[in-house]
């Protein structure tokens, strides 16, 4: 498989571009935003989540906030959903999680003032770094990708 070894060169190669996380490097919080707050409600219920499956799933729901946001391009969307759901294992999200995952998030490190603050793309291969977005365009983000295993885009 040669995902991983080139997801590693990827990140290395933008890690040694900016070391502190101060620019470029903050394109590698790429679904991480909603996947630690996924992380974070599992371990107030009680339970365990493997990050890798929490940030999947939330790398799905930052592409959708990516296309209604950033005009990523529907065929590009679709593409992501797909090797995620193909090569990785989504977390399991429903819709009573929506308003505390949207809590968690709003105790994010990224955010600024009260914006929850996001890394989106613009187009595959092209991020945009601290986007904020509304609890509402979040909170559709998410039911959209709940809903997609049933009904693909």
């Amino acid at each position: 498989d040669t995902l991983i070894p080139q997801s590693v060169k990827i990140k290395l190669h933008i890690v040694e571009q900016d070391p502190t996380e101060q620019g470029i490097r903050k394109a590698l919080n790429f679904g991480h935003t909603v996947g630690h707050a996924i992380e974070t409600y599992y371990l107030t219920k009680g339970k365990l989540i493997m990050h890798g499956s929490a940030i999947a799933y939330g790398m799905m729901v930052e592409a959708y906030l990516s296309h209604e946001l950033n005009n990523l391009k529907i065929e590009d969307l679709k593409y992501i959903l797909e090797i995620i759901t193909k090569h990785l294992e989504p977390a399991r999200v429903t819709d009573d999680m929506i308003l505390d995952l949207i809590d968690f998030m709003k105790k994010d490190k990224k955010n600024e003032s009260s914006e929850i603050k996001f890394s989106l793309l613009n187009a595959i291969g092209e991020p945009a770094i601290n986007i904020a977005c509304s609890e509402d365009d979040i909170s559709n983000a998410l039911l959209k990708c709940i809903h997609y295993f049933n009904e693909p885009f």
